[in-house]
C-alpha cells in the first residue's frame, strides 16, 4: 500500500513537471524553427553575395575583352602585331589561360600563345560561342579542358566592332585553378561550401575543394527552373547535410549558377547545447523534487499512515486499548483522533457487552445448577429404577451442557473460537465428572488448533459431550479399563474430523443412529445436520468409533 502511495506522489510530481517539460519542448521547437528560417535566409544572402563577387570577376573579363577589341592591331586583324600585343598582355592577367582573336570565318587571327596560329581552326563549341557573342554580345561558354594548354578553363567571348560592324570576336579562357583561389577568397568560413556551375550544371568551382567535383555534374539542381533564387535542405557532395542558397538566374552571371551551403550541425550546436542544459536542469530538478517528496512524504505522510494502519491491525486482532499518538496539526492528526475516539467507544461497548455476557453467563449457570438440583431431587425421590436411570441420564446431559457453556465462555471468543484448546478443556471437565468413580477408565484427547465460528464450536462441544457420555455409559459396563479417545484433526480436503473411539464391546448388530431410541444419538444427528456434517461409525471386536466429518474451513489462524 505504501509503495503505491509513494508511486502516486511521484506521479503527481511528474504531472506537476509536465508544464515545464512542455515549455521546454515548445521553446526547443520554436528555436529550431526560427534557427532553420534564419539559416535559410543566411544561406540565400551569402549565395547572393558570392554571386555578386563572381559577377565582378565576369565583368572584369568583359571589360578586358572590350579593351583588347579596341587595339588597332586587333581591329585591323594584323596577325604579327596582334600576337605580340596579346603575348605581352597575357602575363599581366594571370586569371586568363588563353586570349585569342577570331574573324567572322572562325579563324584564329592571333593569340597569346604561339600554338594557336592563323591556320588553326576552332572546334564546334568555340564556333557556337563565337556566333552567339557576335549576335548577342558578351557570352560565357561551358566547362572544357583547353586543347593547347590542357588546363580546365571556362571560355568567354566578346564581339569586335569596327565602324558599327561586327568583324570578329575576342575569345578568352578563364583558368579554373585561378577561379578556385578566388572562391577561396570569397568563401573562407568553416562549414560553408560554395559551388559554381555552368549552364549544363557542370561544376566549374567549389570550395572547400572536393576531389573529382570539378568537371562533373551537380548531384542536384537546386535552381532547375532557372526562374528565381531559393533555398533547399539536403546532403551535399561531401556527405554533409547543409542548407543551400542558390542563385540560378542572376544576369550578372551570364548563365552561371551559384549555390552556397551552410552546415546544419554547427549552426544548431548552440541550440543543442542549450537543449541539453535545459534537459539536464529539468532532470536535476525532477530528481531533486522526487528525493524531497520521498523524504518529506516518508516523515509527514507514510510514517503516520503506517502507525495508523499498525494500530488498526492490532486493534482488529484484539488489542482494544491500542491508540495512535497524534502529532502536529494535519489531516492525519484529525484522522488519528477520530480513530482513537472510535476505538475508545468500541472498547467501552465491548466492555459493557462483556459485562452483560458475564451476567447472562452467571444466570445461565445458575439456571443449569438449579435444573441439575431439581433433577437430583427428582431422581432421589423416584421409586422406579427405570425412571431413576432416565433422570440420571438427563442430569448428566444437563451437567455436560453446563460444562460446554462454561468452557465456551472461558475461551473468550464472541464470534470465533479456537476449537483445539476448547475441546481439550471440555474433555478434561467431562473426565473429572464422568470418570471420577470409574476405576481404570481414562479419556485421551488429541485436538489440533483450529479457529471456527462460535456456533460451530458449540455444536461440536455438545456432540463430543454426548459421544463421550455414551462411551462411558456403554463401553464401561463390560470393560473396567476402558479407554476413550477423543480426536480432532484436519482432513486432506481441508475440512475437520471429530472422532470418539472406545475399546468397549462395540455397537449392537445393525446399529443405526437414525433408528436409535436414545435421546443422545438423536441429538447428535440433529446437530450434525445443522452443521452440514457427515456422521459415520465403525464397530468391531476392538471397540467402536464415531466420526463427524465437517467440510468447513477455518476462519482464521489459531
Amino acid at each position: 500500500m505504501f509503495r503505491s502511495l509513494r508511486a502516486r506522489l511521484f506521479g503527481l510530481v511528474l504531472v506537476a513537471s509536465l508544464p515545464a517539460i512542455a515549455i521546454q519542448g515548445f521553446n526547443e521547437v520554436d528555436l529550431r524553427r526560427q534557427r532553420t528560417a534564419d539559416l535559410h535566409a543566411q544561406a540565400l544572402t551569402q549565395a547572393r553575395l558570392a554571386a555578386s563577387d563572381l559577377g565582378r570577376v565576369l565583368e572584369g573579363a568583359r571589360q578586358t575583352m572590350v579593351a583588347i577589341g579596341n587595339f588597332t592591331a586587333v581591329r585591323n586583324f594584323e596577325p604579327e602585331a596582334c600576337g605580340r600585343q596579346l603575348q605581352a598582355l597575357r602575363p599581366q592577367y594571370p586569371a586568363y589561360v588563353t586570349i585569342a582573336i577570331f574573324d567572322l570565318q572562325d579563324r584564329v587571327i592571333c593569340s597569346s600563345t604561339t600554338q594557336l596560329t592563323v591556320t588553326s581552326a576552332s572546334d564546334d563549341d568555340a564556333r557556337t560561342l563565337n556566333a552567339n557573342a557576335r549576335r548577342l554580345g558578351f557570352q560565357v561558354g561551358f566547362y572544357r579542358v583547353g586543347v593547347v594548354s590542357g588546363k580546365r578553363v571556362l571560355p568567354m567571348a566578346y564581339p569586335i566592332v569596327d565602324d558599327g560592324r561586327v568583324v570578329g570576336n575576342v575569345l578568352l579562357t578563364l583558368g579554373l585553378d585561378w577561379l578556385a583561389g578566388e572562391l577561396q577568397r570569397i568563401n573562407h568560413e568553416a562549414g560553408v561550401s560554395l559551388t559554381v556551375s555552368d549552364r549544363n550544371f557542370t561544376v566549374i568551382g567549389r570550395m572547400p575543394e572536393t576531389p573529382g567535383a570539378i568537371g562533373n555534374k551537380l548531384s542536384f539542381d537546386p535552381g532547375a527552373d532557372r526562374s528565381r533564387d531559393g533555398t533547399v535542405d539536403r546532403v551535399g557532395l561531401d556527405g554533409h547535410r547543409r542548407v543551400y542558397g542558390f542563385v540560378p538566374n542572376d544576369p550578372r552571371l551570364y548563365g552561371l549558377g551559384v549555390s552556397l551551403g551552410i552546415e546544419r550541425d554547427p549552426a544548431f550546436a548552440q541550440i543543442d547545447r542549450s537543449t541539453w542544459r535545459g534537459v539536464m536542469l529539468i532532470l536535476a530538478g525532477l530528481i531533486g523534487s522526487l528525493t524531497l517528496v520521498a523524504l518529506i512524504s516518508q516523515r509527514l505522510l507514510i510514517q503516520p499512515i503506517e502507525r495508523l494502519a499498525t494500530a488498526a491491525r492490532e486493534w482488529r486482532e484484539g488489542s482494544l486499548d491500542r491508540r495512535v499518538d497524534p502529532a502536529g496539526p494535519s489531516e492525519l492528526t484529525d484522522l488519528a483522533r477520530a480513530f482513537n475516539m472510535m476505538a475508545a467507544r468500541v472498547e467501552e461497548t465491548v466492555q459493557r457487552q462483556d459485562m452483560m455476557l458475564r451476567e447472562v453467563d452467571h444466570r445461565v449457570m445458575n439456571s443449569f445448577q438449579l435444573l441439575s438440583s431439581l433433577l437430583a431431587l427428582q431422581r432421589r425421590g423416584a421409586q422406579n429404577p427405570a425412571a431413576v436411570q432416565e433422570l440420571e441420564l438427563v442430569e448428566q446431559r444437563v451437567h455436560a451442557l453446563a460444562l460446554v457453556h462454561t468452557r465456551l465462555h472461558q475461551s473468550g471468543g464472541f464470534t470465533d473460537v479456537d476449537v483445539g484448546p476448547y475441546l481439550t478443556e471440555l474433555a478434561r471437565d467431562l473426565a473429572n465428572s464422568l470418570l471420577r468413580d470409574a476405576g481404570q477408565k481414562q479419556l485421551v484427547v488429541q485436538a489440533v488448533g483450529a479457529v471456527l465460528p462460535v456456533q460451530v464450536a458449540t455444536s461440536l462441544g455438545m456432540i463430543a459431550a454426548e459421544l463421550i457420555t455414551n462411551a462411558v455409559k456403554h463401553a464401561g459396563q463390560t470393560n473396567p479399563a476402558t479407554e476413550i479417545r477423543l480426536t480432532f484433526e484436519r482432513t486432506a480436503s481441508g475440512g475437520m474430523r471429530l472422532s470418539v473411539h472406545d475399546n468397549g464391546p462395540g455397537l449392537p448388530p445393525n446399529f443405526d443412529p437414525a433408528r436409535s431410541s436414545g435421546l443422545g444419538m438423536r441429538l447428535v444427528q440433529i446437530l450434525a445436520r445443522q452443521l452440514g456434517a457427515k456422521l459415520s461409525w465403525h464397530s468391531d471386536a476392538l471397540g467402536s468409533e464415531f466420526n463427524l466429518d465437517l467440510e468447513r474451513r477455518e476462519t482464521g489462524a489459531p
